[in-house]
């Protein structure tokens, strides 16, 4: 009969068994995973992330630390940033909105401008503009989404990234675009100390009529305007441009005209003017006053968004006398 071996004792195990060493290492480990999740989770805005996605993370972290010229977040100013750098400095600002970095890489096109190769090319060469005094402005959508995202935001800006990089700066300040489409009451007042007792000269579409009918720019020491095609504005773009160095360095431009604006904001900072692209502000401050939440047709005024494109003829006497120059198609 074979001897019977006892199994060795285990002291140590059994003391950690006893002592409930094991499950409270277990615990914290659970306590640690929860907490970071549910950090993670609200530095998203995500609604959960389960063990694979939150793995993921940390692979493309290490993916991104080894490939940091390619992988990269612009450095995109605050619209309250954005807006006091426009107050506190003489500097130009043009905008790069989904219009713009559409046409520029999806083969997009905006309904009051058909797709050109010229301009194409030039919008790209504004967005890597090294120029110390001009603003750029891109939409503060790059980095972590959270709440922002739509649902077409992501697949939107995921379909520009590879497109766009190429063209960015990672060391440059970059600004929000939508600064000129936060409208708000205090962002408003805010923008409207910008042009306060100043000069200012408008170049925009022959059926847009800023500030006709409102007081946007009634705190300006005097207004003139240059009127511009207000479908196919770069068509004429030499005109246009050529027209705007007639006036004085001393006057600011204020520039709405889609993705020619962008360009022209560019070429006149080069030139030694500041010049603002200020976008639909007309429209969103209409929108404002009527306590309007949506894009809706204003009487009077071209409105590409409300696709309100054939308002009645301006009578308004004040603003004909402001009419310096118009730039009409050939």
């Amino acid at each position: 009969m074979s001897k019977v071996t006892k199994p060795k004792k285990r002291y140590f195990q059994r003391l950690r068994r006893w002592i409930g060493f094991d499950g409270f290492l277990v615990k914290i480990r659970r306590r640690i995973r929860f907490w970071a999740r549910k950090e993670l989770t609200k530095l998203l805005g995500y609604g959960d992330i389960n063990s694979i996605s939150y793995n993921l993370l940390y692979e493309m972290v290490d993916v991104i630390e080894n490939k940091r010229e390619r992988f990269f977040v612009p450095r995109v100013a605050s619209t309250d940033e954005t807006v006091e750098e426009l107050l506190n400095t003489e500097k130009s600002f043009t905008r790069f909105g989904d219009g713009e970095l559409g046409m520029m890489f999806l083969d997009g096109r905006i309904g009051f401008q058909e797709r050109d190769a010229h301009l194409k090319e030039r919008l790209k060469a504004v967005l890597a503009s090294q120029e110390p005094n001009l603003m750029i402005g891109l939409k503060n959508v790059f980095g972590a989404l959270g709440p922002r995202d739509d649902g077409y935001t992501r697949s939107a800006v995921g379909q520009l990234r590879d497109h766009i990089n190429p063209f960015l700066d990672a060391k440059k300040q970059y600004y929000d675009a939508g600064a000129m489409r936060d409208g708000t009451l205090k962002n408003f007042l805010k923008l409207k100390k910008i042009w306060e007792g100043k000069k200012i000269v408008t170049i925009e579409g022959s059926m847009s009529r800023l500030g006709v009918g409102n007081d946007l720019f009634d705190n300006a020491g005097s207004l003139r305007r240059i009127l511009a095609p207000a479908e196919c504005a770069f068509s004429a773009y030499d005109r246009i441009l050529e027209e705007a160095l007639k006036i004085e360095k001393d006057a600011l431009f204020l520039v709405a005209l889609g993705p020619t604006a962008t360009v022209l904001t560019h070429d006149l900072c080069k030139a030694g003017y500041r010049a603002i692209d200020i976008g639909h502000l007309d429209i969103l401050y209409e929108l404002f006053l009527r306590n309007e939440p949506h894009m809706v047709a204003i009487e009077g005024k071209y409105v590409n968004e409300a696709s309100y494109r054939a308002p009645a003829a301006c009578t308004d006497p004040t603003y004909l006398s402001q009419i310096i120059a118009e730039v009409k198609l050939n």
